[in-house]
């Protein structure tokens, strides 16, 4: 919460049991009592005033999940020492994680400069970098001025500038953010291929500079829904993958109900697979939301069921051999021969695989609702199944 100046309190909202009753009673009569804990000295510090909803805020954007704000003006403050009857301490140090994932308010301010330099190319420096393959390297960026990061949507890439030696009109890419919003970076996953990405890989360093602006992308996903969803990436293709990976398990941590999700990785070799230890990590905290299928096309070196579960390519016998009877979103991205035989053969699945349940139950089917998909650096906006 922010004290300002005149004694107001400005609170982010977040979602709570959806039964808004306390807010509708705010919005109906403006009134309402707050109490603090001291829980270590049992003084209790209740204050009642008058209390507002602020429902179109700028600033609630500049706070991950926040759905509004709302103000407090106390009116009457009273100290109640040694008021409680039992004092207890935390056995852990610090907050609840659960308030430590929304930000606080230094964090929204620097998110608001931010935002109004979304159309300008900003300085980066670079604080970190990891290979993650024998191709792909990680370059983890914060801002270089005192704006904060403008806060992406998981799958969203981040527009990059960079001048070649030798050369004086400056190249433009676009790389996948392989991070979640909540993750309070900007972290590119560069494959080795083309100039500029060789460039980077060859001549970024810690502590060094890059220009980039807001990100931008529509192939984002939605924590929220009910329904199933099915990522599937090949090489490279991981990086938004693992950044709605990250959004979703957050999220739902978040919000007590994580959405169930399949994630199927496809890669030549052990040594050009990334993130594996990260994608296992999300799926041990998921708690058995997240299914991993790790899909090898050379399994030399490689063990059945500690290294992968399938060797060849994904495909739709392994989808259907693997996926149980229900209804998915699917998601799609890696290279393009990849992406458009999972696409036409997700798109002709629904009346085969209708088929083919039935002779086993009239009630179960599997029904294709929407594929998204996306290749390189453009996207393609999701669109309905048959």
């Amino acid at each position: 919460m922010r004290l300002s100046d005149d004694g107001a309190l400005t609170i982010p909202d977040f979602a709570g049991n959806l039964f808004f009753n306390t807010l509708g009673n705010i919005l109906e009569n403006g009134l309402a009592g707050l109490v603090f804990a001291d829980f270590e000295t049992g003084a209790p510090l209740p204050l009642s005033g008058d209390a507002e909803v602020l429902l179109d805020s700028p600033e609630t954007a500049a706070f991950q999940g926040a759905e509004r704000l709302w103000r407090f003006t106390a009116r009457r403050i009273v100290y109640r020492q040694d008021a409680l009857p039992l004092q207890w301490t935390s056995r852990s140090e610090g907050a609840s994680p659960n308030s430590l994932m929304t930000g606080n308010w230094r964090q929204a301010a620097e998110r608001m400069k931010a935002a109004a330099l979304a159309n300008a190319w900003r300085t980066f420096r670079v604080s970190r970098i990891i290979d993650e393959s024998e191709a792909i390297r990680s370059f983890h960026l914060e801002p270089a001025d005192d704006a904060g990061l403008v806060p992406h949507e998981a799958g969203q890439h981040l527009p990059v500038r960079v001048t070649l030696p030798s050369e004086a009109k400056p190249q433009i890419r676009t790389y996948t953010l392989s991070v979640a919003p909540s993750d309070g970076v900007y972290r590119i996953s560069v494959k080795r291929d083309g100039r500029v990405s060789a460039h980077l890989h060859d001549t970024l360093k810690t502590g060094d500079t890059i220009e980039a602006r807001v990100p931008a992308g529509d192939f984002t996903i939605d924590p929220f829904e009910q329904r199933p969803a099915v990522l599937m990436a090949a090489g490279v293709g991981i990086t938004p993958m693992l950044a709605m990976l990250r959004h979703v398990v957050y999220e739902g941590l978040r919000k007590r109900r994580i959405r169930p999700v399949w994630m199927i990785v496809s890669a030549h070799s052990l040594a050009s697979r990334a993130f594996a230890g990260e994608i296992d990590a999300l799926a041990r905290a998921a708690g058995g939301a997240v299914h991993v299928i790790r899909v090898l096309s050379d399994t030399r070196g490689a063990e059945l069921a500690r290294d992968y579960e399938t060797s060849g390519r994904i495909d739709i016998d392994l989808l259907t051999s693997r996926l149980p009877f229900n209804d998915y979103d699917f998601y799609l991205c890696g290279p393009g021969v990849f992406m458009q035989t999972l696409y036409d053969g997700l798109r002709a699945l629904d009346n085969p695989m209708r088929a083919f349940t039935r002779k086993r139950s009239a009630r179960r089917r599997s029904s294709v609702r929407r594929i998204a998909a996306r290749t390189r650096n453009r996207c393609a906006p999701p669109r309905p199944g048959p």
